[in-house]
C-alpha cells in the first residue's frame, strides 16, 4: 500500500512539473504524456481528457492516448 501511494505521489508531481515547467505551445504534448503515464500505471487501454462546457451539458474529447497495439 505505501509503495503504491508513493509511486501515485510521483506520477502526480512528475506530471505537475512537467506541464508546468512547460510552454503553452508544450501543453498538448504535456496532456498527452500525463494521459499516457496515468493509463500506464492503472494499465487501462485507454485515457482520455473531456472539456464540458460551463453547464455540463456538452462535451467533447480534447485529449487522448491508447495502449500500443489499441485502435
Amino acid at each position: 500500500q505505501l509503495e503504491r501511494q508513493t509511486a501515485i505521489q510521483q506520477l502526480v508531481a512528475d506530471v505537475s512539473n512537467r506541464i508546468a515547467a512547460g510552454t503553452p505551445e508544450q501543453l498538448d504534448d504535456n496532456v498527452h504524456y500525463a494521459l499516457r503515464c496515468l493509463g500506464e500505471f492503472t494499465k487501462v487501454d485507454i485515457a482520455r481528457l473531456f472539456f464540458f462546457d460551463v453547464k455540463g451539458l456538452k462535451s467533447r474529447n480534447t485529449h487522448e492516448w491508447l495502449a500500443p497495439g489499441v485502435q
